[in-house]
């Protein structure tokens, strides 16, 4: 992670901007902000929109075709998921290693860091996903489906909500 990722990550707006204004390349830092661990959700959505101002792509992608979207969804922070739906992202957007969507990563538990015991914020996710017309059952390389993820975890909720029509 280079020092602008790193600045994203930690939500430090102002250092992103110093840097910014220095000529210094953003390029990650959109994922760096999703993947925030339990961010303050003013200071990450400042830090998204600050950074698609600044032309970096709301559909960047890591190596593995991973998006701010996926992150957002795996790391459990609605506020991001709906800012970056509301800027354009890709609803149904699939990595290239596991062929997941954001909507496969808020119906499992991912075993990010900072995620245990946020079932309510997966399934607000989940939702969120779904008004924007996420897929849920799109299936993975595995042949899995979000839904089918929720049955395998008898999360009743997150069953029900990816059960409905939008």
């Amino acid at each position: 992670m280079n020092e602008a990722q790193q600045s994203a990550f930690e939500l430090r707006l102002a250092d992103i901007k110093v840097l910014y204004a220095s000529g210094h390349d953003l390029a990650g830092c959109l994922l760096a902000t999703a993947s925030a661990h339990d961010p303050d959700p003013k200071q990450q959505a400042d830090m998204i929109r600050f950074l698609v101002e600044a032309n970096v792509s709301v559909g960047e992608t890591d190596k593995n075709g991973v998006t701010p979207l996926h992150r957002a969804a795996r790391f459990r922070s609605p506020v991001a998921v709906a800012l970056l739906l509301e800027l354009g992202a890709d609803v149904d957007a699939i990595d290239k290693r596991s062929g997941s969507t954001p909507l496969h990563r808020a119906a499992t538990s991912t075993g990010a860091p900072a995620t245990a015991g946020k079932q309510g914020l997966a399934l607000q996710i989940a939702k969120t996903l779904m008004d924007h017309g996420a897929d849920p059952l799109l299936k993975n390389r595995k042949g899995v489906t979000p839904l089918d993820y929720a049955k395998n975890r008898g999360r009743e909720e997150m069953i029900e909500r990816l059960s409905r029509p939008n």
